[in-house]
């Protein structure tokens, strides 16, 4: 028998804008706001929803704190609210970081949640016009961090729970496609707690959903509890079912461009986790992979290329990028129509590090240091773009429902790229705890090809997270894909509670295990739940051999 846990749903009394109480339509932000009652905004207004990434606030906000402080605690006190911490940070959604807004930050060990709502209102009647005479614009929440809703995913490791949900995946699939088509972004089975020490994991089924999407949220939650419960096992089995907002992104590369500090990250010669982009793209960058030697059917000549994903050079051929998509360049005896040239570093990262550099040279604030950097990017750029785009997978569907997201880079024959290692010193500690030694001399290459087993500890190195440590999932993730392609995908999970395990910008990287072997190569990730995911190494080198006819080894 299946029992499954929902929370409750208890919609406030609003406007039908926001949540029309015939139909059940809402954001899947207010029907998860209206799940948690130790969180509240002012008004129609709904909390940031978790996980959230926190940052210092700025000046202008902490000044209105300043001045309005004394108010605020009146306001507290005038409705028996009892804060343990009141507090100015600059928050946004990890699913929406664009969205970040300076938020007053109200505590209290509180329980009942009566006048919560009145009282964040009123605090934000007195922000609202100082926050507007500083053209900025504020928040305010209340909540009980004890108690409010802030479960974190783990895999799960049982046996037998992994044997029943792999036997309810394909069903809640197919009401998740039924009722959701073109709404939903992934499916995970997780197990679900508090970041607190020691705290209850449940497994749970979670249906990720694009952030702002209206439906009614209620009634599909219902449809996947339901196609649970129907499952007939021996025994008694318990799963937990959240529908939530979440986003895989890969569609743009990176999010932020980077700033080059020091010259030991901007070697002459880039190697796998560097920063590239197509030569034309200047808004975006990915992350040079596995580097691999080529020899195409029936000659002897072997050429060294690199491996990235598609989606990072697809920028390179902004005219061709629907034939792309469908078609991939160069495969299945398709002749390359347009060239794509690729750059180390991206031009997104060096123009960026060239403009602070420049404008702490011109502030006479520049150091020695500053001019290095800038003649270490002329010399770079010099030597012309690294490679040339030979084949890339564009969007495709194997049999078994890995999508393929790939590109083959051949690269200039006068760069001697290597597979490096990167030192222990490298990783964050937490990323090694609990590890077996991991030792590697500088210099030190992947040597070898293996494939994903559970149990095991895997690293990789990336434009944008540099070097973080993971552990891999036996439940596959569902990905519903921009382009309505739906996919399973392998999918790894930080060892760094509250760090990910990859971001945007890290999209091409190499994968390896504890043995230092090549086992895949990372194409997206999922923010909110701290998860990559990786292409695994046979079906890539299988998908590139098949499509062009030559064959891949490692360098």
């Amino acid at each position: 028998m299946m029992i499954v846990l929902k929370r409750r749903f208890n919609p406030e009394q609003t406007s039908e804008e926001v949540f029309d109480s015939e139909t059940g339509d809402c954001t899947i932000e207010y029907y998860n706001a209206c799940k948690d009652p130790y969180r509240v905004a002012p008004g129609n207004k709904i909390p940031v929803t978790w996980p959230w990434i926190v940052k210092k606030a700025s000046d202008a906000g902490n000044m209105i704190f300043d001045h309005l402080e004394e108010s605020i605690r009146k306001i507290l006190i005038s409705h028996e609210i009892t804060a343990h911490n009141i507090g100015t940070h600059n928050f946004a959604s990890r699913n929406t970081p664009g969205k970040a807004k300076d938020t007053i930050f109200i505590r209290t060990h509180d329980e009942s949640n009566k006048s919560w709502k009145m009282a964040a209102s009123e605090i934000y009647d007195i922000i609202e016009p100082v926050a507007a005479s500083s053209r900025i614009q504020m928040r305010v929440e209340i909540c009980n961090e004890e108690k409010m809703y802030r479960d974190i995913s783990h895999f799960i490791k049982d046996d037998a729970t992994i044997d029943t949900i792999s036997q309810i995946q394909p069903f809640v699939l197919d009401v998740v496609m039924e009722y959701c088509s073109g709404k939903w972004t992934s499916i995970a089975y997780h197990a679900r707690g508090s970041p607190l020490y020691n705290s209850e994991k449940k497994a749970t089924a979670i249906i990720f959903i694009k952030p702002g999407t209206r439906h009614a949220w209620a009634d599909f939650e219902d449809k996947i509890a339901s196609v649970i419960q129907s499952a007939t096992f021996p025994g008694e089995t318990t799963i937990s079912v959240e529908v939530l907002p979440g986003r895989i992104s890969p569609g743009h590369p990176s999010e932020r461009p980077l700033d080059y500090r020091r010259l030991s990250t901007l070697p002459m010669v880039p190697s796998n986790g560097s920063s590239i982009a197509p030569a034309l793209c200047t808004d975006a960058a990915g992350t040079l992979g596995p580097v691999v030697n080529y020899r195409a059917a029936g000659k002897e000549e072997v050429k060294r290329c690199f491996l990235t994903c598609y989606h990072v050079i697809a920028p390179g051929d902004p005219a061709g990028k629907e034939r792309n998509d469908m078609n991939g360049i160069g495969i299945n005896g398709r002749g390359v129509i347009a060239q794509i040239d690729v750059d180390y570093p991206a031009k997104y990262d060096s123009e960026e590090t060239r403009r602070i550099k420049m404008a702490r040279i011109e502030r006479e604030e520049g150091t020695q240091l500053d001019v290095d950097i800038i003649e270490r990017l002329d010399k770079i750029a010099a030597q012309g773009p690294i490679g040339r785009v030979k084949f890339a997978s564009g969007y495709r569907l194997l049999a078994n429902s890995r999508r393929m997201d790939w590109a083959l880079v051949e690269l200039d024959p006068t760069l001697p790229v290597q597979n490096l290692l990167p030192m222990e010193a490298q990783f964050s500690k937490e990323y090694l705890h609990g590890v077996p030694d991991y030792i590697v001399q500088e210099g030190d290459t992947v040597s070898g090809i293996n494939t994903i087993v559970k149990d095991t500890w895997y690293g990789k190195v990336g434009r944008t997270s540099d070097c973080t440590g993971a552990e891999f999932n036996v439940i596959q993730r569902d990905i519903e894909w921009d382009n309505g392609l739906v996919s399973d995908e392998y999918e790894f999970r930080t060892l760094h509670s509250g760090e990910e395990f990859a971001k945007g910008g890290d999209s091409g990287s190499l994968v390896f295990n504890l043995e230092k072997e090549w086992v895949g190569m990372l194409f997206a990730a999922d923010p909110s739940t701290e998860c990559g995911f990786v292409t695994p190494v046979y079906e890539l080198i299988k998908d590139i051999e098949e499509t062009t006819g030559g064959t891949i080894t490692l360098a």
